[in-house]
């Protein structure tokens, strides 16, 4: 199980085709099929949450985030910005968004767009998160 779970960030890192996974790991169908069950069932999601958590919290944060960021590609005001702004104009805090998209744009398979739904493109993403939360929370040796 272990070398199966290690295949998944193998591809999320590489951006390889599921298909080309290296022979060190089960084959690439039993791969895919975990990786699918797994995302249907919520785990990667329920994997971010607690280093999320944890990371908050030794920032010295509230558990619970209490605002979010959100992307202007993600959602278009519709013309009228903040306070009835009308055009461009850089808004405080834009800079959170942009260094997550750096730090997950990282691996590969989510700077290519290869998912052909959004459930395993979600999970991917929520698991790169993960795997960034953990090494950011991991104490250096």
């Amino acid at each position: 199980m272990r070398a199966l779970l290690g295949g998944v960030p193998y591809v999320l890192r590489t951006g390889c085709a599921w298909r080309h996974l290296p022979r060190d790991f089960p084959p690439w169908q039993t791969t895919l099929r975990w990786f699918l069950r797994l995302a249907r069932a919520g785990a990667f999601e329920r994997l971010a949450h607690a280093p999320a958590m944890a990371n908050r919290e030794q920032a010295k944060r509230d558990a619970s985030p209490t605002a979010a960021v959100v992307d202007a590609q993600a959602a278009r005001s519709g013309g009228a910005g903040v306070a009835g702004q009308r055009g461009f104009a850089v808004q405080p805090r834009r800079w959170v968004i942009k260094r997550t998209f750096v730090r997950t744009g990282r691996c590969r398979r989510l700077a290519r767009g290869r998912e052909a739904t959004p459930s395993p493109a979600i999970a991917s993403f929520v698991l790169a998160a993960a795997i960034i939360l953990l090494r950011r929370s991991a104490k250096p040796l």
